[in-house]
Order: C-alpha cells, then sequence, then structure tokens
C-alpha cells in the first residue's frame, strides 16, 4: 500500500494505522482526518513522555499539557512547534465544533503530521531513518471507495478510540508493575538517550512552511471565538504580539 506514513516500522507500527487513516481521509472527509490527527499526535507524544526520561511529566495527562510541557516544547523546532499546534487546534475543532473544516486545513494537518512523525522516528531510532519528502498525489482523493463518515459515525468513532485508548492504557500499567520489566525499561531507556542525542548531532535544519502553519492556526483561533475570517471584508486582520 503505496503511503506518505510507511516509514512508521520497528516499534513505530503503533501508529502506522492510524496516519494511514489521516491521509485515507484528507480530501474526502475532513473532520475524520482532524480526529485521526489529532488521536495520532496525542499517542505519540504518551510514548514521548513515557520513554525520554530528558522530558518531565506534565502537570495533567492531556494532549494540551503535553504540547506545552516546557522541557519538550523549548526543545523542538518553532516551525514544528507550530505543526504540532495546529494539529492539536484543528482535531479540537473536529472533535468539539459544528463548523466546516476544509480539505485544505485536513490536508495541512496530513503534511505537519508527516513533519512531526518523521522528525520522531528520526531521533529515537537507532539507526535513524529517512522518511521521504510529502507526496500530495500519494492521498486518495473523492473518487476512492471509502465512504465519508456520517456525524453520527465520527461521533461513535470517538467513543470507540477513547475506549480502546483507555483498555490499551490500563493494560500498560499492568504490564510495568514487575521489577524485572522496570530494570530492563530503565536499560533501554538509557541506551534512548544514547540515540538521540546521537542522531540530533546529525540531522540538519529542515523547511517548515511556517508562515503558512501559523496563518491557518490563527483562522482556526479565530474560528474557535465565533468569528469566521473567510466571510466578506473580513480576509485582513491584525494580530497583536
Amino acid at each position: 500500500m503505496q503511503s506518505n506514513f510507511n516509514f512508521l516500522t520497528e516499534h513505530w507500527t503503533f501508529l502506522l494505522d492510524d496516519a494511514r487513516q489521516v491521509e485515507s481521509y484528507a480530501l474526502r472527509d475532513p473532520r475524520a482526518a482532524a480526529i485521526y490527527a489529532r488521536r495520532t499526535l496525542e499517542l505519540s507524544l504518551k510514548w514521548l513522555f513515557a520513554n525520554d526520561t530528558a522530558l518531565k511529566q506534565p502537570y495533567e495527562k492531556s494532549l494540551a499539557a503535553m504540547i506545552h510541557e516546557p522541557t519538550f516544547a523549548g526543545n523542538i523546532r518553532q516551525g514544528l512547534f507550530h505543526d504540532i499546534k495546529f494539529i492539536h487546534r484543528l482535531g479540537n475543532l473536529a472533535v468539539h465544533g459544528d463548523q466546516t473544516i476544509s480539505s485544505q486545513e485536513s490536508l495541512k494537518a496530513t503534511i505537519a503530521l508527516h513533519s512531526f512523525l518523521g522528525w520522531l522516528s528520526r531521533v529515537y531510532t537507532r539507526e535513524s531513518i529517512k522518511p521521504q519528502a510529502f507526496q500530495v498525489e500519494w492521498v486518495p482523493e473523492l473518487r476512492t471507495e471509502t465512504p465519508i463518515l456520517t456525524t453520527q459515525q465520527l461521533d461513535e468513532l470517538q467513543a470507540a478510540l477513547k475506549a480502546r485508548d483507555e483498555a490499551a492504557a490500563r493494560a500498560q500499567e499492568k504490564l510495568i508493575r514487575t521489577q524485572a520489566q522496570l530494570a530492563a525499561m530503565q536499560e533501554q531507556l538509557a541506551q534512548l538517550q544514547q540515540v538521540k542525542r546521537a542522531n540530533q548531532k546529525t540531522i540538519g535544519s529542515q523547511e517548515y512552511t511556517e508562515a503558512q502553519t501559523r496563518e491557518l492556526i490563527i483562522d482556526v483561533m479565530l474560528r474557535e471565538a465565533g468569528w469566521d475570517p473567510k466571510v466578506e471584508d473580513s480576509e485582513e486582520y491584525e494580530v497583536a504580539n
């Protein structure tokens, strides 16, 4: 199966199915794509905070708290951080709002997720993965077979994903209770830090469409506040620093 997320191999396969769903729905069902993008981001950050001992645990177990935890937010490139915030905000609109999400926004979220997961896999894999540039032509279009989800189906999807995540979290907590598992985990975490430091030295700066991402974030924030910047005579606005 051709996909922009096929680089998610080895211990990243737990993210692969959801990432492919984001890509699958990006141009056909923007709301579903935004929901899956937010979920994939949350799963990846939960893994990161569970495995990178250099990160402090956030004050609460929420996606927003993980994103803005200083030990994470302060050590990630600004362009990539804008991508993460955009996925989060668009996902919130999809989950909690009743506003229309455009295919442009969901495609941007898909590209942003590709950038973040590419960074994650490059930094935290012993033999650093090098994902290729995002290929828009690989994103399925409306003529493909997968049906667009109804509002009821999306609500049911959210409930099912939440239940699945909670069950997985309970199972994971049970698995890590033994001393032998904890000792093995500490050794793995120490090795992971070595891999992280080595990979960070070799990964060069990447180009991010930071201005475009920031503009999309502003649009989403304005819509969260109840004002649509796309209506006539409202395209130009000033944002205070």
